[in-house]
């Protein structure tokens, strides 16, 4: 559930009231953050007390990821102590809560990253994943995800070639963003026909064999694309 998906701005009150009302079993608070030095910079992701372990456990994954997965500054995990007064949302709210900080919107090279559409489906990633891999160590015996098994009979002909996708996003890209650079390669931006928010995916590469596709992808990935997948190009 979100508390807004537009540009309103319901009060504490009404988003503590929200979140306990339909008994939810976490509360993320996502933020960007602001500092009178303008040379600070990193994400921060706060609880109310380092005694609340489960929110303790979420924070930390979530500040493992901004800066493993995002290549990010990492300020750590902090509670009440350190700000020196408590925050509503995570003060009042009755279930497994965090407040993230993306970064500083005072710090102009932050402030310049957090605006580009890359720069956002990036920190988006890593609360995801940080978020994933707190809910699966919790419920290690539930299957997320059924995959069911294609056997493929097809056989390989001469016109099918194989590429590597890199990423997706909600919004478009541009093929020559600077993020793309370290590639070192050609980047296409394909529009999907799906419903699905992730409309837009970014290929690189045409390769005869899966072999030679695999052997790249280990290059991208090494490149920062660890998301990076060996695709049937259409």
């Amino acid at each position: 559930m979100y508390t807004r998906t537009n540009d309103i701005y319901p009060s504490l009150d009404d988003r503590v009231a929200m979140a306990n009302k339909n008994k939810a079993d976490y509360f993320i608070s996502i933020h960007c953050n602001g500092n009178d030095n303008k040379r600070v910079k990193g994400t921060e992701t706060h609880v109310h007390t380092m005694r609340l372990t489960k929110s303790v456990q979420l924070a930390r994954e979530i500040e493992k990821q901004f800066s493993k997965r995002a290549g990010r500054k990492s300020r750590g995990v902090k509670d009440m102590k350190d700000l020196k007064h408590t925050l509503q949302v995570l003060k009042y709210t009755n279930m497994t809560s965090v407040l993230v900080e993306c970064g500083f919107l005072t710090n102009t090279k932050e402030a310049n990253y957090l605006n580009t559409t890359y720069g956002q489906e990036i920190i988006a990633s890593a609360i995801f994943r940080a978020f994933r891999t707190t809910i699966i160590k919790e419920f290690p015996k539930i299957n997320f995800v059924q995959r069911k098994k294609v056997q493929n009979t097809e056989k390989k002909t001469s016109s099918q070639y194989y590429c590597i996708q890199i990423m997706s996003s909600i919004l478009p890209i541009n093929e020559e963003d600077k993020s793309f650079k370290r590639l070192k390669m050609n980047v296409h931006r394909k529009e999907l026909n799906t419903k699905n928010a992730y409309k837009y995916i970014y290929l690189v590469g045409n390769f005869s064999t899966q072999e030679e596709a695999k052997n790249a992808l280990n290059q991208i990935k090494k490149r920062g694309f660890t998301d990076a997948i060996v695709v049937k190009k259409n």
